[in-house]
């Protein structure tokens, strides 16, 4: 779920689930999931969380785990260049002491709240190179393989004609439903009343009516006030 910012927001979510928010502009790099291992050497194989709905810019700090005496460390900077049709992001090359990273990586590219596309270009030091894409249309998280990367040259993946994704408030709203502890009858009541109301006040109208239960009545206008602008329905 995509919310715009500059206020205070409730947030309602199952017992088996905990919110986590990233600013627009966010990059938040970690060792790949499944390549997990325990270690304190620096990961091969990479996954990058990149929140693409505006400009943002991290730096990665890695080291020898050694002490001040013998401490090597390197930094790779990532960067976000959000606009209105068009994401570039790159991982620049490693600084410092390359020793400490490894030569190549690999990286599961995943672009939060972007819109699908296929104009993509992916570059290393200019050279176009092979990649992956999947969509994954129900969380709007556009992802992006590249392999063995080398870590001492840039990197730069150009994704064209693509936008902010609306939130699936319809989707959002019949999942809460399912999950409360509500008559059958009147769950579809509720929903063909918001498949008939033209736009978000009118649904806020519906929710605000029809909807009794006050932690479902404030957990179903959470959604539908997420973003101010009408979306998917």
């Amino acid at each position: 779920v995509t919310y715009e910012g500059g206020r205070s927001v409730k947030l309602f979510r199952r017992t088996d689930s905990i919110p986590v928010l990233a600013r627009a502009g966010a990059i938040v790099p970690l060792t790949h999931k499944d390549y997990v291992m325990g270690g304190i050497e620096s990961p091969e194989n990479m996954e990058i969380k990149i929140f693409a709905t505006d400009n943002g810019a991290f730096t990665l700090y890695e080291d020898n785990d050694m002490p001040e005496q013998t401490l090597k460390y390197a930094e790779t900077e990532y960067k976000i260049i959000k606009t209105s049709s068009n994401c570039k992001f790159t991982i620049g090359a490693v600084s410092g002491e390359k020793s400490v990273v490894p030569e190549k990586r690999s990286y599961s590219l995943l672009f939060y709240a972007l819109c699908d596309t296929d104009e993509i270009s992916v570059t290393v030091n200019n050279r176009k190179i092979p990649f992956s894409k999947e969509y994954d249309e129900e969380k709007n998280i556009l992802a992006i393989s590249l392999f063995n990367i080398p870590t001492d040259e840039d990197t730069e993946i150009c994704l064209m004609q693509t936008s902010e994704a609306t939130n699936k408030e319809r989707k959002y709203a019949i999942d809460i439903m399912d999950y409360a502890y509500m008559e059958y009858d009147l769950k579809t009541e509720i929903t063909a009343a918001l498949d008939a109301a033209e736009n978000k006040v009118k649904r806020l109208g519906v929710i605000n009516t029809l909807v009794k239960n006050i932690p479902l009545r404030e957990a179903l206008v959470e959604i539908c006030t997420a973003q101010t602008h009408d979306c998917d329905w």
